[in-house]
């Protein structure tokens, strides 16, 4: 027990800007509601909230865990409000512990997924 205790005692939780664009076969999705939320394919528990803008951009401010021995994995599901009731847009698990995560949706094609993703963990680059 002492291991385990150790180990978790090594991952810490990091500031982390979530950016990205929504875009429909249109173009730009704007003034659209969204929310981040910590789980895969699901809309339900706690939740960060943007809205996006005239470009269809999108920031969500939270936090993450880095592991420090260990791999943490981090559950993110982008959902939006569908007839009142809020629907999972994309979703992934990614590596935990990315200052900052990028992601761009784009309309769907038979063989794409909605959204990519991209983790930075050099923010001066960024």
């Amino acid at each position: 027990m002492l291991c385990t205790l150790a180990l978790a005692a090594c991952d810490k939780q990091v500031a982390q800007k979530i950016t990205g664009t929504l875009a429909s076969e249109s173009g730009p999705v704007a003034n659209a509601s969204l929310r981040l939320y910590r789980s895969y394919q699901s809309c339900n528990g706690d939740y960060a909230q943007a809205q996006t803008d005239a470009s269809g951009r999108f920031l969500f401010s939270t936090e993450s865990t880095k592991g420090g021995i260990s791999v943490v994995t981090q559950e993110i599901a982008l959902c939006t409000e569908q007839m009142g009731a809020w629907k999972p847009l994309w979703s992934t698990i990614t590596e935990g512990g990315a200052p900052k995560l990028v992601i761009t949706c784009k309309p769907k094609t038979v063989d794409e997924e909605s959204c990519d993703i991209q983790a930075i963990y050099d923010t001066e680059d960024a």
